[in-house]
């Protein structure tokens, strides 16, 4: 059976014969990217500060966040989770489930889609858009279309 990467190489490929409106878009922008080097953890803290955020206030919200255990590698679940922080209660809720193995991302490569957004779902401020985002970038499932992303409706609208 293919890589997920095949199967996005294809589509891609695909798009590009068979539809003259995607065709200067892929051309503009390219395939998506290839596998994040991030960690599932990582990919889900990054999700939960840029959501509804334009990109500067997030990072500036990420930044400060880095900041709280800096210097260092990046902050483990059981850190996290003893910190006293409460603004950052969707955070430290991420870390708690993934502390405690409500979240095994090793179990994902066996798990549906839709089980791995039930499972990242009961995590204070991940909902689906989020699940989405990761399935597609962080797992590079090939078969998830968000429709509920506001950039993926308006893209749909205007071509």
């Amino acid at each position: 059976m293919p890589s997920n990467r095949a199967h996005i190489d294809r589509a891609v490929a695909h798009l590009r014969r068979a539809d003259p409106r995607l065709r200067p878009l892929i051309a503009q922008f390219g395939a998506p990217p290839g596998k994040s080097r991030l960690s599932a953890y990582e990919t889900l803290t990054r999700a939960i500060v840029f959501q509804q955020l334009n990109g500067k206030a997030a990072k500036t919200i990420y930044d400060r966040f880095r900041a709280l255990y800096a210097p260092g590698p990046y902050p483990k679940p059981e850190t996290v989770r003893r910190t006293p922080e409460r603004k950052a209660t969707y955070i430290i809720d991420l870390a708690a489930k993934f502390a405690d193995g409500t979240i095994r991302p090793r179990q994902f490569a066996k798990m549906t889609d839709a089980e791995i957004s039930e499972c990242l779902t009961v995590v204070k401020g991940v909902g689906q858009w989020t699940a989405d985002m990761f399935l597609m970038f962080q797992l590079q499932r090939p078969d998830v279309l968000p429709v509920g992303d506001y950039g993926v409706r308006k893209g749909m609208q205007l071509h």
